[in-house]
């Protein structure tokens, strides 16, 4: 009997250990602290002739606030203020004010104020947008975007850019339709704040080039190259820095 008493015990307990199991293992895999995430820190570029930095500041809710770009020797400014659903609703550049933009609840960009320092005038922009496609009159071609907000096909910068299924370097990040516009718009390429995911081929002008990575232990990619499709010729070489922090 009291073999049977223990077993009935046991069977008695056993939900109970389940249960306690259960909590031990739903905490995160740092063994239940705060979860984490990389993000970049510093990118520079490399291209022919030319080289490129940025720096990227973030607030509390990991969203770039500032960011610091540097080409040529010289460096520009930006910082970057948001509405309640994450979407960049003002940026200002070096201090001044650069641009508005306005969406509907979905997130769609809808219109766009871009502000002319010289004149202190300020030009209203309607955004059109049909089947994942931009359209400003007067201001830029056509820009489409996937259903995450990745840029696409950018008709003024003759681009196109195919993503891989992986994360990218920027992969905590909402895509943010109004950096494809405007003045800054071709630094969205060059940072690579186009996508979350990791860019699988980038064609530029009529050539096509492929992305080719190297990656940390924590599966970030520190290293981008774009290597020509037909040649094999090295492009452009990206080069990231992460800072880890609580998501």
């Amino acid at each position: 009997m009291k073999n049977n008493f223990r077993t009935i015990d046991a069977i008695r307990l056993l939900p109970m250990a389940i249960l306690c199991l259960f909590f031990i293992n739903c905490g995160n895999d740092d063994g239940g602290g705060p979860k984490t995430g990389y993000f970049a820190k510093t990118i520079g570029l490399g291209i022919t002739g030319s080289d490129m930095s940025f720096e990227f500041e973030y607030d509390a809710k990991n969203q770039i606030i500032r960011e610091r770009t540097t080409s040529g020797g010289v460096t520009m400014h930006l910082e970057y203020l948001y509405n309640e659903a994450g979407m960049i609703t003002t940026i200002l550049r070096d201090g001044t004010l650069f641009a508005h933009y306005q969406y509907d609840d979905s997130g769609i960009l809808t219109n766009l104020e871009t502000f002319d320092v010289s004149s202190g005038s300020s030009t209203d922009y309607p955004v059109l947008f049909s089947d994942g496609t931009y359209s400003i009159v007067g201001l830029v071609p056509d820009v489409k975007v996937d259903r995450q907000g990745q840029l696409l096909h950018h008709l003024g910068l003759d681009l196109v850019v195919t993503h891989t299924d992986g994360p990218g370097i920027h992969r905590h990040l909402t895509p943010q339709p109004a950096r494809y516009f405007g003045e800054i718009g071709a630094y969205s390429l060059y940072n690579l704040t186009l996508s979350q995911k990791a860019v699988a081929s980038i064609e530029l002008r009529g050539t096509l080039y492929e992305a080719h990575y190297k990656k940390d232990g924590n599966n970030n990619i520190t290293e981008m190259e774009l290597v020509d499709a037909t040649t094999g010729t090295l492009n452009q070489t990206w080069k990231i820095t992460y800072e880890e922090r609580s998501l």
